[in-house]
C-alpha cells in the first residue's frame, strides 16, 4: 500500500493525505456497513447527506473531512468489518488512514494542546492525584470548566473522573507487601435459635442435678 508507506514522501502531504482521505469517504458512504461501529462513521454519514454535498464527496468541507479524522479513536473494528481491505484492488485500511492524516497534520503543524494533554494520561493523573481533593472541586467550578473549554478543548459539561490522592498503584503495593494476619479457627459455640436455648435448659438441669446428687 503507497498510500500507507511511511518512507515515500507522499505520506507526509496533506494534499495527497485529503485526495486519499476522500477516496475512502465515498468507498465508505457507498457500504455504510460500519454506521454502527462508532461516532465517525455517523458523522461522515451525516455531512454526506446533507443537501449542499448530496453524497459527493468532493463538495466535502475540509473541517468535516478533519472532524471524522478527529472522532476516530483507533478500536479497528471497522478494519474487521470493511470488505475492501488489502488484498482488495481497493485497499481500504480506514484506521491506518486515520492515523496517516493525524500524523501528516502534526507535522505540519505541530501537536495540540488538547492532543498533548490528554495523550499523556499519566502525568495529567499525577496531577491530579497529588492535588486531590483541590482538583476534583476545581473540576466543578463553572469558571474553570469554562477556561479548560477555551485553553484546552473539554466541553464545560463533559463529565470528568474523580481523584483520589492514593492512587490504586500505591494501594497495590502496599497490599502485596502486608502479611495477611493468619486466624485463629473458631471454637463452636453451640447452636442457635430455638435449639440453642433447649440445649441450654438441659445444660441448666444437669449441672442442677449434680449440685443437690453432691449435697445429699
Amino acid at each position: 500500500m503507497a498510500t500507507l508507506d511511511i518512507k515515500n514522501p507522499e505520506f507526509w502531504e496533506l494534499g495527497a493525505v485529503d485526495k486519499e482521505l476522500r477516496r475512502v469517504y465515498d468507498i465508505c458512504g457507498g457500504c455504510r456497513r460500519c454506521l454502527p461501529l462508532c461516532p465517525s462513521f455517523k458523522v461522515l454519514f451525516d455531512r454526506m447527506d446533507v443537501e449542499a454535498v448530496d453524497g459527493d464527496v468532493d463538495k466535502l468541507p475540509a473541517r468535516d473531512v478533519k472532524e471524522v479524522v478527529d472522532l476516530c479513536y483507533q478500536c479497528k473494528l471497522c478494519f474487521n468489518h470493511c470488505p475492501y481491505t488489502p488484498p482488495h484492488r481497493w485497499e481500504v485500511d480506514f484506521p491506518r488512514l486515520m492515523l496517516r492524516a493525524r500524523a501528516a497534520q502534526a507535522r505540519q503543524t505541530g501537536v495540540s494542546l488538547q492532543d498533548r494533554m490528554l495523550g499523556n494520561a499519566d502525568l495529567v493523573g499525577k496531577l491530579g492525584s497529588l492535588a486531590a481533593p483541590l482538583s476534583n472541586w476545581m473540576n466543578e467550578l463553572g469558571v474553570h470548566r469554562a477556561f479548560m473549554q477555551a485553553v484546552v478543548g473539554i466541553h464545560r459539561q463533559r463529565n470528568l473522573p474523580k481523584f483520589a490522592r492514593r492512587t490504586f498503584s500505591s494501594w497495590f503495593k502496599g497490599a502485596g507487601t502486608r502479611r495477611t494476619p493468619r486466624r485463629r479457627p473458631r471454637r463452636w459455640r453451640g447452636a442457635v435459635g430455638a435449639q440453642g436455648r433447649a440445649v441450654r435448659d438441659v445444660q441448666r438441669r444437669i449441672l442442677r442435678h449434680r449440685r443437690r446428687a453432691a449435697r445429699r
